[in-house]
This record gives structure tokens, sequence and C-alpha cells, in this order.
């Protein structure tokens, strides 16, 4: 592995490889950090070694999971740790008092004393299952995404299919959020995790910024997932998120993504409708000058003539 190559994109001078966290990230070596300037810095260096990843998928690979580790790790330094609760007081012994033993005969057997009830074991704190959002079946688009079914004239049908290819530039976008934005209780727990996320919001803000989209049609299909996705530290913004804001999130996410399937299949059943078709007049004139080609520079002759005479006759 060439670390010094790896360390020359990342704009570090030659040097082992991996560097520490901080050098890697070009932070400060000691003092308090910032959980923004973290993310801000750790993004800058994952979009200078996505450039090289067509050339060197190895190379890049390797350094955008040290780029995310390292900024995991400064992270969670940063962030004040939560103190353990303390352990629960252990609960006082039950006095028994010393029973008595009564004189009885020989013959009598003696009753042994009733043993102390034990205390039931505290249980285990066990981690909530994640809640998966189904895509729902019948969801309506969104206000304004709707479309009258309707053949596509002529002179519309480029627009149509560069909005066509824009429709499913958003929707491979949509589908590699899925593994974050769907599952509500689902966390950002390992390096793939953090990477996958962020390659998942660049590719949605390029889709969203396709021109064959309308302006603000990604927000008009899912506002508050692309003031999410589009804000300068998305990462911030979405581990802050509570989980009925993730919830909620995840719904949006589903309703957008049927919304969208919805339009991509109007505009299939346009594309596929017959145009109506010329009336006759304009296909015999369509047809003559496809057959003479010379007849228009002598129409525009005799108009030319025309024009001169009835000028002419009028003074």
């Amino acid at each position: 592995m060439d670390g010094n190559l790896l360390r020359s994109w990342v704009g570090l001078p030659p040097g082992p490889w991996p560097p520490g966290d901080r050098e890697l990230l070009g932070l400060p070596a000691d003092g308090p950090l910032d959980t923004a300037a973290v993310e801000a810095a750790a993004l800058g260096r994952m979009a200078g070694l996505r450039t090289h990843q067509l050339l060197h998928p190895d190379l890049v690979t390797e350094g955008m999971n040290r780029v995310a580790q390292a900024m995991m790790t400064a992270t969670t330094a940063t962030a004040p740790r939560r103190q353990k609760p303390p352990p629960p007081a252990p609960l006082p012994p039950v006095p028994v008092a010393p029973a008595a033993k009564p004189k009885v005969p020989d013959a009598v057997p003696v009753v042994p004393e009733p043993p102390v009830a034990a205390v039931a074991p505290v249980p285990a704190f066990q981690r909530p299952a994640v809640e998966l959002i189904r895509i729902p079946d019948d969801v309506p688009p969104p206000p304004g995404l709707a479309r009258h079914l309707a053949a596509v004239p002529p002179h519309a049908r480029r627009a149509t299919y560069r909005e066509l290819a824009g429709l499913r530039a958003l929707r491979r976008a949509l589908d590699t959020l899925k593994p974050s934005v769907a599952l509500p209780g689902e966390g950002l727990r390992s390096p793939a995790a953090v990477c996958d996320l962020l390659d998942a919001i660049t590719e949605f803000r390029h889709a969203a910024g396709h021109r064959g989209l309308g302006q603000g049609f990604a927000r008009t299909l899912a506002p508050g997932l692309s003031a999410v996705l589009s804000h300068s530290l998305p990462l911030a913004v979405f581990r802050s998120l509570t989980r009925p804001q993730r919830l909620n999130l995840a719904r949006e996410w589903a309703s957008g993504r049927a919304g969208l399937v919805a339009r991509l299949d109007a505009l299939r059943a346009d594309l596929g409708r017959p145009a109506s078709s010329p009336p006759v007049l304009r296909r015999l004139v369509a047809g003559m000058l496809a057959d003479y080609p010379e007849f228009l520079p002598l129409a525009a002759t005799a108009l030319v003539g025309l024009v001169a005479v009835v000028r002419t006759a009028a003074r």
C-alpha cells in the first residue's frame, strides 16, 4: 500500500501510514475540539479522496475508512461522556428472628425453618428492535407532482426524456439513502455506515440539481429530508435528530419515493401514447417541401415581388 500517495491526497507530507487521528484531519495536536470543525475537516478530506476513486479504488477505500474512523474517534472524545448511573444499593437482608426450639418428645420430628425468599435479579437492559418503515402502496404524489395522462407532443419529448432521466437519478439516490433514513432505530455505529451516508448525501445533492428537474423539485418531494441533506453539516444535523424526528423523516422518505415512482409511471405512460396526427394541409405542405426543396426559395421570391408591385401601384 502506497502510504505516501494517500498522504499527498489528503494534503499531508510524506510519512508513515496511517497517521494519527488529529494529523489525518488536519486538527491541532492538543486542546479541545469542536464537533462541527471535526466533521467539516472530515468532509473535506473525503472530497479530496473521492476524486481519485476511479483510478485507485482500493487506496481511496482505505483512506475514507481511516478518515471516518478518525472523525468518530475525535467526535466521541469531544462529546461529554455520560456518567453511568450508580449501581443499585443491595437490599438489606431480611432479619429472621431465631426461633426457639420447643421442647418436644423424642418421637416428634422437628420441623425445619422455611428458607428466606430469594430476591429476583434485575432484568438486563435490552436494546429496542430496529423499526422498519414500510413503503406505502397507495400514497398519492405530493402536491404539484401529479401529471395528467396525455400524449406528449413532439416538441416536448426531449424535455420529457430529460425529466425522466432526472427522476431515475433521484430514485437511485433515495434508494441509496434507505439504510440510513428508512430505519429510524439504526444508528451510525461504524465507519462504513458513516461513509455510506456521506456518499448517499453527495449522490442526492447531484440528483436534486439535475437539469431535467425543475427548481426545487426535491424540496417539493421531501421538504424535511432535503433540508437535512442540503445543510452544510448534514452529519451533525442527522445525529442530533430525536427518535420522533427520525420517524417522521423515514415516513417522508417513504411518501416521497412513492410519489416519485407514481410520476415516473405517468411519464412513461405519456411517452407511450401516440401523438395526434397533424392536419391534412400541414402534411401536404410538409410532403411538398420534402419532395421539392427548391419550392421554398421560389415562393419567397414571388412574395417579395408581389409586395413590390403592390407598393408601386399604391404610389
